[in-house]
């Protein structure tokens, strides 16, 4: 899978709560993101960027091309999808959405753990 697409299923999965650059960054997306982000916009996907701190954005998918939404209204998360973000640290003990699931997966094991 491309990383333009990995981005795009990454997007989809965080459904209205978004991706932060760091679980971009995580899932392999790359450190090119911002190209990948301009890619699907010249696609017609539409992506809200919102600051968070300094360097941090949350990225999330308003509309897709060929989905015709309310205007002002947001994609609504699949069934069963926490709209509840909860943080990265950890510092909260909850289930975790498919999406962290997938973020968790794709982080790297570091050298002096690997078999």
């Amino acid at each position: 899978m491309s990383r333009k697409w990995l981005l795009l299923r990454l997007l989809k999965d965080a459904g209205s709560v978004g991706a932060t650059t760091a679980d971009l960054l995580a899932a392999g997306v790359g450190s090119r993101y911002g190209a990948r982000l301009l890619e699907l916009r010249d696609h017609g996907y539409v992506i809200e960027s919102r600051r968070e701190r300094q360097s941090s954005f949350r990225y999330i998918l308003t509309d897709e091309p060929g989905v015709e939404a309310p205007a002002g209204r947001q994609l609504t998360p699949r069934p069963g999808e926490s709209e509840a973000l909860q943080p990265s640290c950890g510092c909260l003990s909850a289930e975790l959405t498919l999406f962290e699931q997938q973020i968790e997966k794709a982080k790297p094991t570091p050298h002096w753990k690997a078999a």
